[in-house]
This record gives structure tokens, C-alpha cells and sequence, in this order.
């Protein structure tokens, strides 16, 4: 399994980076060696840092990032840097394993009880609205316009989020391998990491949903991003960049080696890649989609 602690931090980590990039781009450049970290001369710094337990999931919307540290949900004001305040916090019924935030609502899963619905109209009171019970053991979700798919360790759920107070089922897909995560979502298809593999599936007849097809990454998937017809796919050993303008023939176009550190995730920012290791963060040119990344930055703790 990923190291969830290890990645959302990451995760946390490049959110705050990006302020760093907001006026400059990428510059490439030779890195510098620091006590504790090395930061390249591409304007890849810290800006701001959250200190106070281990990061299980984040996500941002707006002036807020949510940080979820085991059980407790908190909404920090990420204009307020390098210490952003906490502007509230709600303590939830298991240990938050990921979110997604979409118009003032917060979407976490957690293990072994599924879903909840976190209303942050008013960030100083979050409250619980809406829940989706699942018995077993949840690994990821995506949200796509009203539609949410969770993962859990057998099944695809897709879970019409209209009415976040009430969440419907709106069908399932059953994998009798299993299915680690992550999820992504791309039209009328859904790519699903399933160990070192990556499932494809067409979602275009919720009443037939179908596997099309698998394609072995040669490592256990982390972390799915997309720019134009290009997923960009890291993997425990090295980022594969593969082409789907034929979802039903994926299409290897380009490798990112490893190093001695995993990967973790990966964010896409425009022309930019954000690719989360075990003990820092890269940043990469994607300026040519399908082509090889380029690495432009690099912070590293």
C-alpha cells in the first residue's frame, strides 16, 4: 500500500509551492545543498509549512486548504503564509484516508465505513451532511461534475453527489483482483490502478460497464494526471507517460526514471508536472505532451 502519511504531505507540500511559482516559471538550474533539504535555483522554495501531526489527505479550494491529520479535519486560510491559521476542524468517526473538496463541501473516505460529506459553507463550524456507508476497505475517490467514484479494495462505485446531503448509488463495478488505487476519470472511460496494473473501463452504459482493457506499468501505480490525450502515471519505480487518444490500445510514449526515493503522486499544473516522492517533491517541463518530462526544480527533505 502507498504511504498515505508520506504522500499527502507531499501533496501539502506542493500546494504551498505553487505560490512560490506563481510569478516566475520554471528555471532550470543547478541544485544547491542545504542542511536539510536541496532546493534548485528553478524557484522551487518553501513558502509555508503545517507542523502539527502527520498529513493523511489534503485538498484546496479557494482561499482554504483542508489537511485531515487521522481523524480530525481542518480548514486552513492558505493566503495567511508561512503559518497558515486553522479556521476550524471537525473530528470524524475513523481515520481519514482522502478527500476531494467541491463547492464548499469536503469528500472523505474512510476505511471500512465509506463516505462522508463535510459542509464548510462556514469554515468555523464544519458539519457532517451526508453520508455513504461501504463495509470494506476504501482506497480512493474522484469527482467528475455530480458523479463521485470511490474506490474500495474489490469495486468501482459511481455515487451521484447532486444533493451532497443524500448520496446515491448509482452503480458498481466488482473486480475479483484488487483494486489499490488511484482513480481517474477521463469522459466516458475510468483508468484504475490494480497493482502494477492499470484497468480501463467504459463507462459510457452504466448498465454494461465494461473492462476494455489492462496495461502493465511495470510497477505498483501511485498516481494518475492527464494533460491532452497523455496520462502521466507514477509508479513506485518511475513515471510512464501513456498515450489514450485510443483508450481501448493505451499506448506507451515516454519514461521518467526512478531514483532511490519512490513516487508517490503527481499533480498537473498547465505545463507543469509536480511529481511527489518519499522525501520530496520534482518538478517537470511537460510543455510537449507524450514527450520525456524534463526536470526543471527539485526540493528534497
Amino acid at each position: 500500500m502507498i504511504k498515505q502519511s508520506s504522500k499527502q504531505l507531499l501533496v501539502v507540500m506542493v500546494m504551498l509551492l505553487f505560490y512560490s511559482l506563481a510569478i516566475a516559471g520554471p528555471v532550470p538550474g543547478k541544485e544547491v545543498k542545504r542542511d536539510r533539504q536541496t532546493v534548485s535555483t528553478g524557484l522551487l522554495t518553501e513558502v509555508g509549512n503545517w507542523g502539527y501531526g502527520k498529513v493523511t489527505c489534503s485538498s484546496v479550494e479557494n482561499n482554504n486548504l483542508y489537511v485531515a491529520s487521522g481523524r480530525v479535519l481542518e480548514a486552513l486560510d492558505k493566503t495567511q503564509l508561512p503559518d497558515p491559521p486553522v479556521l476550524g476542524k471537525i473530528t470524524l468517526d475513523g481515520k481519514i484516508k482522502a478527500m476531494e473538496v467541491r463547492n464548499n463541501f469536503v469528500y472523505v473516505i474512510i476505511d471500512y465505513k465509506g463516505l462522508r460529506v463535510i459542509d464548510m459553507t462556514n469554515p468555523s463550524t464544519p458539519v457532517q451532511a451526508g453520508v455513504f456507508s461501504v463495509n470494506t476497505s476504501v482506497r480512493d475517490l474522484k469527482i467528475d461534475g455530480t458523479v463521485l467514484y470511490l474506490v474500495s479494495s474489490m469495486k468501482v462505485m459511481a455515487i451521484d453527489i447532486t444533493n451532497p446531503a443524500a448520496p446515491v448509488l448509482n452503480w458498481e463495478y466488482e473486480d475479483h483482483y484488487d483494486f489499490n488505487a488511484p482513480v481517474h476519470v477521463s469522459g466516458s472511460y475510468l483508468f484504475v490502478g490494480d497493482s502494477s496494473r492499470l484497468k480501463i473501463l467504459d463507462i459510457s452504459n452504466i448498465a454494461n460497464i465494461q473492462q476494455i482493457t489492462d496495461k502493465d506499468m511495470y510497477g505498483q501505480v501511485t498516481g494518475i494526471a492527464q494533460r491532452d490525450t497523455f496520462l502521466y502515471i507514477t509508479t513506485r519505480s518511475g513515471m510512464r507517460v501513456v498515450n489514450i487518444s485510443n483508450p481501448a490500445v493505451p499506448a506507451f510514449a515516454a519514461d521518467y526514471p526512478g531514483n532511490t526515493s519512490e513516487m508517490l503522486d503527481i499533480v498537473i499544473d498547465g505545463s507543469r508536472a509536480f511529481m511527489a516522492h518519499s522525501n520530496g517533491v520534482e518538478m517537470l517541463d511537460i510543455t510537449v505532451p507524450g514527450a520525456t518530462p524534463i526536470k526543471t526544480a527539485g526540493y528534497w527533505v
